[in-house]
């Protein structure tokens, strides 16, 4: 947890194997969704599928979605997550977590990766987890998006394998 706790943003890009960033995510949910009734499925296409990140902040972004599958499901009956990591289109990485959610209404979905918007009642939310998401997945030269296509509530982060020079440039100053 020590190594999550940290922002990662001044660490330099490195070759990681992304299914080891994602296992090591989900080391703590493990337990804490086990506790709540909640069944993670996971479903990797390959063992090795090496990216160049900042892992820390890989880590963070799955993180925050997995916190809110959490918050979201804890109290509906069917209670599921699935983490999918698969290889598109030779280039790119696919991370999609999706749960048992019946998906996101769309005056919430329009809102959803804004700074400071938070759909939490009980005011337990800042409102920052997706919009850093959305950052960090840009940062990285990437993207992440509601799939409004899923029956259920589906997160997709699509991320480059190879960093572009001009992000490992911006890394270096």
């Amino acid at each position: 947890m020590r190594f999550l706790s940290r922002s990662g943003k001044h660490d330099p890009f490195e070759m990681v194997n992304i299914k080891q960033v994602v296992e090591d995510s989900l080391v703590y949910f493990k337990g804490k969704f086990e506790r709540n009734g909640i069944k993670l499925l996971i479903d990797f296409e390959k063992e090795d599928l090496l990216i160049q990140c900042k892992a820390v902040q890989i880590s963070q972004i799955i993180i925050n979605l997995l916190n809110n599958c959490h918050d979201f499901i804890s109290h509906i009956s069917e209670k599921w997550v699935k983490v999918a990591l698969f290889e598109y289109q030779d280039d790119w990485i696919i991370i999609s977590i999706t749960d048992s959610g019946k998906g996101i209404p769309k005056d919430i979905a329009q809102m959803m990766f804004k700074p400071f918007y938070s759909t939490k009642k009980d005011h337990s939310g800042l409102g920052v987890g997706l919009s850093t998401s959305k950052f960090i997945a840009h940062e990285h030269g990437g993207e992440i998006w509601l799939d409004e296509s899923s029956e259920n509530t589906k997160i997709v982060i699509k991320l480059p394998k190879l960093q572009k020079r001009s992000n490992l440039e911006a890394t270096d100053s």
